[in-house]
C-alpha cells in the first residue's frame, strides 16, 4: 500500500511538473524577431549577389516585412549606408556572426575590428565578436590597434 501511495505521488509531481506554464520570452525576444540561419551555399549576399560559403562572416538585416542576408559585415555596412531613412525605420534588428564561433550576435552588441591581414568574402577585413575580450584578442593577434562599436565602425567604413 505504500509503494503504491508513493507511485501515486510520484505520478502527480510528475505530472504537474509537465502542465507548468512555459516560461515567458524575454523583453527581447518579444520586441526582436531571432536570426535566420544561414543556408550555405544557397543563400546569396543582398549587396555582391555572391553564395555564402562561410558563416564566420555572415550579417542580416532584418526588416518588418523580410530579411536581407549578408556574406561579409562589410557587404552588411555598404547595403545599410544605402537604405533611405524610410527603409531604416523599417529595420527591426541586425545580426552577425560572432567570428570566435558563438553564433548570432545582435550588431549593436557586437565588437567590431578591422585587420588587413583577416581576408573576409569579400575582402572587407571587418570582423565582429560578442565578446570585448574576445575581439581585443584577436586585434593582437591580427594587428588591429583597435576595437569598435557598431556607431564607430560604420562611421570609419569607406
Amino acid at each position: 500500500m505504500i509503494r503504491l501511495s508513493i507511485s501515486i505521488l510520484v505520478l502527480l509531481l510528475l505530472a504537474a511538473g509537465c502542465l507548468q506554464e512555459k516560461e515567458e520570452p524575454s523583453i527581447e525576444e518579444q520586441v526582436y524577431p531571432g536570426p535566420i540561419d544561414i543556408e550555405v551555399g544557397v543563400d546569396t549576399c543582398a549587396q555582391c549577389g555572391m553564395k555564402i560559403q562561410d558563416p564566420r562572416f555572415a550579417g542580416e538585416i532584418i526588416f518588418s516585412d523580410g530579411v536581407k542576408k549578408f556574406d561579409d559585415v562589410g557587404c552588411l555596412f555598404l547595403y545599410y549606408k544605402s537604405l533611405d531613412t524610410a527603409a531604416k525605420n523599417n529595420i527591426l534588428v541586425m545580426y552577425v556572426q560572432d567570428n570566435g564561433g558563438r553564433g548570432w550576435v545582435n550588431a549593436e552588441k557586437a565588437y567590431y575590428l578591422y585587420s588587413q591581414e583577416v581576408f573576409t568574402p569579400m575582402s572587407y577585413g571587418i570582423v565582429a565578436f560578442k565578446d570585448r575580450e574576445d575581439a581585443l584578442f584577436f586585434a593582437e593577434l591580427h594587428g588591429s590597434r583597435e576595437v569598435l562599436t557598431l556607431q564607430e565602425a560604420m562611421e570609419r567604413f569607406r
